[in-house]
């Protein structure tokens, strides 16, 4: 009977240690996850591939995933993240507004209302429903998000400008969220949205590689 019980008090140390290794090894890339696409558009001054549609349903998708995750207390290592990526994220809406040279009152009104918004369903002014049917809408607004990238991409038949970095760490930082989340709440709604999040973000990562421009392709 000891014996059952030490194995099973092994095996739960074991665990605990392993998910917060996870966690560590999904937040520490998404510090700088987009770091390289930033960088990338600084330097040419040129959203060539880019699909700012794709940006912006990306932007909202991780904002509605921090207010669920926040409002329903899940433990903040399973989705710190997120703090992170919507930064980079306004850093990159930002540069493409700005070298298309699309920057004007609209974008102040759209900030402010976005930023009440949050604001409102963080503190819990609006219905307690609210937060789980925007998350309910995620999926479809995640795929359409990557589709958009994709085609932005193949209709430019270049992907020079899109980072390669940053979708591969998308990729494998969403696999390990599935992992640890399946050890949290396994919340099954969040899971499958990270499933299908996780196969766009490879098929995005594909068409990367193959719009990839190449001296043999200019021959």
């Amino acid at each position: 009977m000891d014996q059952t019980t030490e194995s099973s008090t092994n095996y739960s140390r074991n665990l605990t240690l392993f998910l917060q290794v996870l966690n560590i090894l999904c937040i520490v890339p998404c510090i700088v996850m987009k770091v390289p696409q930033v960088s990338l558009l600084w330097r040419s001054k040129k959203t060539t591939g880019l699909s700012l549609m794709s940006i912006l349903l990306e932007f909202y998708v991780y904002t509605v995933h921090f207010l669920y995750f926040f409002i329903n207390e899940y433990a903040l290592m399973s989705y710190v993240e997120y703090t992170f990526l919507l930064v980079q994220d306004v850093m990159l809406i930002a540069f493409y507004l700005f070298f298309n040279d699309m920057i004007d009152a609209r974008v102040f009104i759209s900030t402010s209302l976005y930023t009440f918004g949050s604001i409102a369903i963080a503190t819990g002014i609006t219905p307690v429903w609210l937060p789980s049917f925007l998350l309910s809408v995620c999926l479809p607004i995640s795929v359409s998000s990557k589709g958009l990238q994709i085609r932005a991409i193949i209709n430019a038949g270049d992907s020079s400008r899109v980072s390669l970095v940053t979708w591969a760490i998308a990729f494998l930082t969403t696999l390990g969220r599935m992992i640890t989340l399946a050890f949290d709440k396994g919340d099954q709604l969040v899971m499958f949205g990270y499933l299908v999040g996780m196969c766009l973000n490879f098929l995005v990562c594909c068409a990367i590689i193959y719009y990839k421009p190449s001296p043999k392709k200019f021959k």
